[in-house]
């Protein structure tokens, strides 16, 4: 049977989000530490930000690094998100499962304020329930320790009838962990080669095909 819900990775796999992540990033580095150049070739996308910002410069010190983490979400919290743009075709890919009656969550390791912002400027009134890394849990208000926990919580008890679409390994991890069906895309930020490796049920190379094989996964 076609999968009843369908939890969506954002930075990657519904928008390219590099170009405003990596100005703010500029931005916040220039500001505490003008003295260094930015290091723009060493920006990854999909990490969270403390990991973004230590692979950025290992010799940075903690305090260091958590100066650019609070310069970085000042700057990038009062983007207007414009450079955060859908990848050609998938507000139809969206809008198709909408109509077909299935749910649509997002799980990321993005904070909620950013999230929240681009999901309504770009996909208004698309997703039920939305998983971030600052979330909390309305049981209990703890917060989740990974995307497996974001995707346990947003599958619920629907767990066989939901697959996870991710562009990077830790989506992969987080749906199989969760025991899932996970559908990769090649289009966002990791390496063809490592999402093949880490054997999701289907790896989809372009935006139209993704109905088709989220019609079709096993």
């Amino acid at each position: 049977m076609p999968p009843k819900m369908v939890i969506f990775d954002l930075d990657g796999t519904l928008v390219d989000s590099a170009g405003e992540i990596a100005a703010a990033m500029a931005q916040a580095w220039q500001a505490v530490l003008p003295e260094l150049p930015f290091p723009a070739e060493r920006v990854r996308i999909g990490p969270p930000l403390a990991q973004m910002i230590a692979n950025l410069d290992p010799a940075l010190g903690r305090g260091e690094q958590r100066a650019v983490f609070d310069a970085f979400r000042e700057r990038y919290d009062a983007s207007d998100f414009s450079r955060t743009l859908p990848y050609p075709g998938i507000h139809g890919v969206v809008e198709t499962l909408r109509a077909q009656g299935r749910r649509l969550c997002l799980a990321t390791n993005k904070r909620l304020l950013p999230t929240l912002a681009i999901a309504a400027r770009w996909f208004p009134r698309s997703f039920d329930k939305i998983a971030c890394s600052d979330g909390v849990w309305p049981e209990d208000g703890t917060r989740p320790a990974s995307k497996a926990e974001m995707v346990r919580w947003l599958a619920g008890s629907a767990a066989d009838g939901a697959v996870v679409v991710g562009d990077t390994t830790g989506d992969i991890a987080a749906g199989r962990a969760s025991g899932l069906r996970v559908v990769a895309v090649t289009w966002g930020y990791c390496d063809e080669q490592a999402l093949v490796a880490a054997r999701p049920d289907a790896v989809v190379h372009e935006v139209p095909a993704l109905l088709g094989v989220l019609d079709r996964i096993p």
